[in-house]
């Protein structure tokens, strides 16, 4: 199985609504990029998969209530991780896994400051 198959296959386990359509928009592209990528055997852009990471983020900020979901979350933005490491060729201690602020977002923390956290577009 490549890399995009689990992918796509790992987001309709976690979102089982999702259609090729948001995938795509998600990935930041227009709504026919999956299924043309996938027509052609090409991959998934570096930039497209940045993009993914920053969507599933903002997934988890509002899914804050079901830590099994948020644990498949965490896995997917993993394996996209993996994957640029490996398209890059760097090792483990050249390219981590990007850690956010909101990642151990919790209730107390928006009560005591009264603030929203916000999230920024990573680039890769």
């Amino acid at each position: 199985m490549t890399f995009e198959d689990q992918l796509y296959q790992g987001v309709c386990e976690v979102f089982p609504d999702i259609s090729v359509r948001k995938f795509s928009t998600w990935l930041g592209k227009s709504s026919g990029y999956w299924s043309s990528i996938r027509s052609q055997g090409l991959e998934i852009s570096n930039s497209s998969l940045g993009h993914l990471v920053d969507v599933l983020t903002v997934q988890k900020l509002q899914l804050a209530q079901s830590p099994i979901r948020l644990k498949s979350i965490t896995r997917l933005q993993q394996l996209i991780a993996d994957e640029i490491r490996n398209r890059l060729q760097l090792t483990e201690q050249e390219f981590e896994f990007p850690q956010t602020e909101f990642t151990s977002f919790n209730k107390t923390e928006t009560e005591n400051h009264g603030a929203m956290p916000f999230v920024m577009l990573s680039t890769w």
